[in-house]
């Protein structure tokens, strides 16, 4: 009995890891998080809160939605148990219940996240505009961007597919206007390993 009681307490300090930071990897996070539990919340955009956060009313009540998760990802972006891995895919697991090994790929963002205020200062003077996908392609977004209004956390990424700095050209447009230094173009992709 004691080998397993000791068995059951080594699995409640292992990190846990949740795929998609949409309502319901949110919810998982935070009671994880809550219960004590260090938490990898992976999430394949740049932003948390999934197609919820298009919506203006959600089923049964018709309560707003932005109201609704708000709350939830402000609650999320602050919990110091919960670690986001934005812009992150799972790319490989293996092991057994208890005992995983994962493998991530982290995508680069190009803004830092703690000295961007998320003003939007950088946004005019992208030269870019591309159909924003978030909106079904009925707006506008620049190459450097949050894909809509409410969108946490605030900090914009750069599409690296349409950014002209990463097509060969030498812009620095959006560099140039950020007052706080926050675009930072030598940050690399990264491939995290770990234990959950």
């Amino acid at each position: 009995m004691n080998g397993e009681s000791e068995m059951n307490n080594q699995g409640q300090n292992t990190p846990v890891l949740v795929i998609g930071g949409g309502i319901a990897g949110i919810e998982a996070s935070l009671l994880l998080a809550n219960s004590g539990r260090k938490v990898y919340l992976v999430e394949k955009t740049s932003y948390v809160g999934g197609n919820v956060i298009k919506f203006e009313e959600v089923y049964p009540n018709m309560d707003c939605a932005t109201c609704m998760i708000a709350p939830k990802q402000q609650e999320l972006l602050a919990n110091e148990n919960i670690e986001l891995l934005m812009l992150s895919q799972v790319e490989a697991i293996s092991g057994s219940s208890g005992d995983f090994s994962v493998r991530i790929k982290k995508k680069a963002r190009y803004v830092d996240l703690e000295n961007c205020i998320g003003c939007g200062a950088c946004y005019d003077p992208c030269p870019v505009e591309v159909a924003n996908e978030f909106e079904e392609g009925l707006s506008k977004r620049k190459a450097i961007y949050v894909p809509c209004a409410g969108a946490l956390p605030n900090v914009p990424a750069i599409d690296t597919e349409n950014c002209l700095r990463f097509k060969g050209q030498d812009c620095q447009a959006c560099q140039e206007a950020c007052i706080f230094e926050a675009i930072d173009f030598n940050q690399q992709d990264e491939e995290l390993q770990l234990k959950v």
